[in-house]
């Protein structure tokens, strides 16, 4: 949790604390919330996506060292932060899923010199 961004307030507490914005500048920079996704702990498919019609953006992002030549992209969150926990490497996530790569977010791509694809073994995973 802490390449995400995440702190708790003391060892007691167990829901992890997201830094403030200046924290997360002062350590990578500026960035801007696009879109926020809120999900359902017990059913994946509930979930919400505010503002409607936002623009789109990588999940992990902002943990990505400026001078990474590769990067994992992963189908969700939860993968990604798996991913970089497993493997020390830079890892992000697709905006909604395997069948989702906005042409926006593409172009943010483009700097690396390897992209892997770390999708699910099922069927759209696989495809």
């Amino acid at each position: 949790l802490d390449q995400f961004q995440f702190t708790s307030k003391s060892q007691q507490q167990q829901v992890p604390q997201p830094l403030t914005s200046d924290e997360v500048e002062s350590l990578h920079g500026p960035y801007i919330t696009r879109r926020i996704k809120v999900r359902s702990i017990t059913q994946k498919s509930w979930q919400r996506l505010d503002p409607p019609g936002g623009g789109f953006g990588l999940f992990g992002w902002h943990t990505i060292p400026h001078n990474a030549t590769e990067i994992i992209l992963t189908e969700g969150e939860f993968d990604a932060m798996a991913v970089y926990q497993a493997t020390g490497r830079p890892a992000v996530s697709l905006p909604n899923g395997c069948r989702s790569l906005p042409m926006e977010v593409l172009v943010l791509l483009e700097r690396f010199d390897t992209v892997f694809l770390w999708m699910d073994n099922d069927g759209p995973g696989r495809e």
